[in-house]
């Protein structure tokens, strides 16, 4: 099954755009990058920096061995690319794209998850370390991205691509699920090293970002979000964004509800 998009196709003709708003992804050497919103109904939009990888993922049929369009049951968080993958969609970036490594960040929404590909030459792989040891830059470009491409998405909704849910091999399903619930590994380490309290609370939720970590370091020291931003050298819609995500994981309604159960782990939280 193969889906030719008109020349004038939205996810097309946004390429341009999508690549002056990755211009700070040279700095990692970051050659291409991708984005993928799954909708619950099948339905999709896709952007990236290279429009010609689109035409190939739709024409070829490459979406059909993504396992990021199979599986709804990705964990949320990083996802190394396997270097030697044999699904044809990596083959394909590997021979024509020099894609050869990359990552992967999901991120879950009640309406379905957003996923970010970020691709590296063979020349580049040591700043694939580099990246991973950043996570909280990456995650503050997927936030500027977002940003900077809000009007796209929205005309994008009226241009999605819907794939149906039989296109995939069962094949691929199978074996690319995790045997074991990464929640479930959290909470049996957790248990394995006898975590302080503070960690134990934590694990019951959503896993917080390195960034959002330290965001939450600072919130039992610092009054507002304008001295939190300073701390971190960053501006204050974003560490409102960072304050606004801990607790949505954390589930409080408010930052006074979050810094109460804090200071509950007082001891522990300002040694």
């Amino acid at each position: 099954m193969k889906i030719d998009l008109r020349k004038n196709h939205k996810f097309l003709s946004s390429s341009g755009y999508i690549k002056q708003i990755c211009q700070p992804l040279e700095f990692f050497n970051i050659h291409m990058f991708t984005y993928l919103k799954k909708y619950p109904d099948g339905s999709e939009i896709y952007l990236s920096s290279d429009s010609q990888w689109i035409h190939d993922y739709y024409h070829l049929s490459l979406f059909q061995t993504s396992e990021y369009e199979s599986l709804s049951t990705l964990p949320e968080g990083l996802h190394l690319w396997q270097a030697e993958s044999h699904l044809l969609v990596f083959q394909h970036g590997r021979e024509y794209y020099k894609s050869n490594h990359g990552f992967t960040i999901c991120h879950k929404h009640s309406d379905g998850p957003e996923y970010y590909f970020f691709s590296f030459s063979p020349e580049n792989y040591a700043m694939l370390n580099v990246c991973v040891n950043n996570l909280d830059l990456i995650e503050q470009f997927i936030l500027y991205f977002k940003e900077k491409a809000s009007s796209i998405f929205n005309e994008c909704k009226s241009h999605k691509i819907y794939i149906p849910r039989n296109s995939f091999s069962k094949e691929l399903i199978t074996s690319h699920c995790l045997s074991t619930d990464p929640k479930d590994i959290r909470s049996k380490f957790m248990r394995a090293i006898d975590g302080n309290p503070l960690a134990k609370w934590l694990n019951n939720y959503e896993p917080l970002s390195k960034r959002e970590q330290e965001c939450l370091n600072l919130l039992g020291t610092t009054s507002t979000v304008n001295e939190l931003a300073d701390i971190l050298k960053i501006s204050k819609r974003t560490a409102e964004t960072h304050v606004e995500r801990i607790k949505s994981k954390l589930q409080c309604k408010s930052k006074q509800e979050l810094l109460i159960k804090l200071n509950q782990y007082d001891s522990l939280y300002h040694k």
